[in-house]
């Protein structure tokens, strides 16, 4: 996208390209840490149908020579969705500490930078021409908003593994 930007070509059309393969991704992270039984099949399940409304979406609302005005605020709305949900329903009944625990670190990630899918790019859509100085502005925001995203995802990946039931300790 920057290699576009910086040669002056339009790069917009690479968010309708890579936000459906994030979401699927995500959505197939987060429906492994499930605690509820229909949790994990409806998430995986929403993952084609995530798809399919994302391709209708694109069709006939969408111009994707601009920013999304409904695909990516809708996605990113259930996405950060499952992620909250994630973070609430596991936080209830985990019996050990919090910070250790990948998944709550890698939700709150997941929340903070599906968050920002939900209202910037309409708003960016109705800002830019009249106010584009406004919209880099939020986009820098955003960026901010993203590292800290990124860092919290680091954080899980990085949290200790849990030992396997059974085990004694180091061999």
């Amino acid at each position: 996208m920057l290699a576009l930007a910086l040669a002056d070509r339009n790069n917009h059309w690479m968010t309708y390209v890579t936000t459906p393969v994030e979401v699927g991704a995500v959505l197939w992270a987060v429906s492994h840490w499930q605690v509820l039984p229909l949790s994990a099949p409806i998430l995986q399940t929403a993952i084609p149908g995530s798809w399919v409304g994302w391709i209708l979406m694109v069709l006939f609302v969408e111009n994707v020579r601009t920013f999304s005005l409904v695909a990516q605020p809708v996605l990113g709305l259930f996405v950060m969705g499952a992620a909250i949900w994630t973070m609430a329903s596991r936080t209830a009944r985990e019996p050990g500490p919090l910070r250790n625990q990948d998944w709550l670190w890698i939700s709150m990630g997941v929340a903070i930078y599906f968050g920002g899918a939900v209202a910037l790019p309409p708003a960016s859509y109705l800002l830019v021409p009249k106010s584009p100085a406004l919209v880099v502005r939020a986009y820098e925001v955003r960026g901010a908003l993203n590292i800290l995203a990124f860092l919290l995802i680091a954080r899980g990946v990085l949290c200790p593994k849990p030992k396997p039931i059974g085990s004694l300790g180091p061999a």
